[in-house]
């Protein structure tokens, strides 16, 4: 198969694979979500490693500890604003477990083109959450760079996977292959109207 041959005559026979979308121009975003996806994986692994050591009930700064004084600083919806956080609910040292865990999982999903957007929206969420209770433990630049990128392609992300089944044509060669189907519809009509008249 020539590498300049046209998209649309090899794309509806392709296996059920994760491929890139059909179109050229979507190539870079299927590869970034990918990558990103990878990133955040790293993410959290490290988060699992680590979490309970900084933060959790005995570690060097207990992100219980350091919620109840944000609530009782700022008693009000303030206090959401400047600590976004899922940990609100519960900061025990199960929670701090769980986090890192679902976070890998929506990594993994991200990483194998998964509900894309949905993935992102839980990798998101998971991470700005951890941050937010990391305190002195998360100034780092490349966090916040990881929270902007993620923000920034939850907005461009597909909703759903990129799957491509055999014999099932893309959207953007639907057209033609209906088309062609017509067309063969239509010449196998006219030669049965020849033979019938001859």
């Amino acid at each position: 198969m020539s590498l300049h041959s046209d998209p649309r005559t090899w794309l509806p026979t392709a296996r059920l694979v994760l491929v890139a979308p059909a179109p050229a121009s979507l190539v870079p975003r299927w590869l970034f979500l990918r990558a990103l996806g990878a990133i955040f994986f790293s993410a959290f692994y490290a988060l699992h490693r680590q979490i309970l050591g900084l933060v959790g009930s005995g570690g060097i700064s207990s992100a219980a500890r350091y919620l109840h004084a944000v609530e009782q600083l700022l008693p009000g919806v303030e206090r959401f604003h400047l600590v976004p956080t899922i940990f609100w609910v519960g900061a025990s040292d199960a929670a701090l477990r769980a986090l890192p865990l679902v976070g890998m999982a929506a990594s993994l999903a991200l990483t194998a083109n998964l509900w894309p957007r949905g993935s992102l929206v839980v990798c998101e969420t998971l991470f700005l959450s951890a941050i937010a209770v990391l305190q002195q433990f998360a100034a780092y630049q490349s966090d916040g760079m990881l929270l902007e990128a993620g923000f920034v392609a939850i907005f461009f992300a597909p909703p759903e996977a990129t799957f491509r089944r055999r014999g099932s044509p893309s959207s953007c060669c639907a057209g033609s292959g209906s088309g062609s189907t017509s067309n063969r519809a239509s010449s196998s009509s006219r030669a049965a109207i020849r033979s019938g008249g001859t």
